[in-house]
């Protein structure tokens, strides 16, 4: 609808497998034609070939630190929409999406968006419920998201104030940063990226602040003590 039109920016964080996940469409390098070219982003997700692990909170929170946010201000639209699909929550099995994302990651990124929102379009956001077939996962996932959209402190235990030790992990897995430098390398053309980023061996790690103090990267690691082995009479 929009990919010709230079004044709607659409931006998607998907499975994408390199074209082998369902609906086996929206490839990083589909940018917009003709006087839209440029206005079309795909952040086309694909595990590692060499390690493949599932995308999780770090991996769409730093799409969002990385292209989401960045891009959408120097576009500057007058009222942003998000679609809110839930296919990426933790709790659907593979062939609906295959995801470890968790009420936590959600609630991120509802919060960094309506922080976007605030500053440059007036607080204008609209978020519409699009995907998500387990009950479960939709139902905490969202509940997560619309507690950021109220005033603060009126659900103060679910409402994120700061993002400092908010994340098991601030470093991507391999498939994210390959994803994410192609897409980089794509949209440098369109848009003003750091250059660190659209560096090849740039790894896309989130502020190292944002890991939790008890997640597991962070606890010391245990001394190994030897192994006895038992004695073996006649040897």
């Amino acid at each position: 609808m929009f990919y010709n039109n230079p004044n709607v920016l659409y931006i998607s964080i998907h499975r994408w497998d390199k074209g082998q996940f369902y609906p086996f469409s929206g490839a990083p390098d589909e940018c917009g034609e003709g006087n839209g070219l440029g206005t079309n982003i795909n952040i086309a997700l694909s595990s590692s070939e060499d390690k493949p692990k599932p995308m999780g909170d770090t991996e769409f929170v730093a799409a969002f630190y990385y292209f989401v946010i960045p891009i959408s201000k120097q576009f500057r639209p007058d009222m942003i929409f998000v679609s809110a699909g839930f296919d990426a929550a933790e709790g659907h099995p593979e062939n609906l999406g295959g995801y470890s994302v968790t009420p936590r990651g959600y609630a991120m990124m509802t919060k960094m968006v309506k922080d976007l929102a605030d500053e440059i379009c007036d607080g204008r956001l609209s978020l519409t419920l699009e995907g998500g077939y387990e009950l479960q996962p939709l139902a905490s996932s969202c509940a997560a998201s619309v507690a950021q959209l109220l005033p603060p402190k009126t659900l103060p235990d679910q409402q994120i104030t700061s993002f400092k030790h908010t994340l098991n992990a601030v470093k991507p897995n391999l498939g994210a940063v390959e994803s994410f430098a192609e897409v980089a390398n794509i949209q440098k053309k369109y848009w003003n990226l750091p250059e660190a980023v659209c560096s090849p061996s740039f790894k896309f790690s989130l502020p190292s602040d944002w890991r939790a103090t008890d997640s597991i990267s962070t606890r010391p690691r245990r001394d190994k003590k030897p192994v006895k082995l038992p004695v073996v009479e006649g040897y």
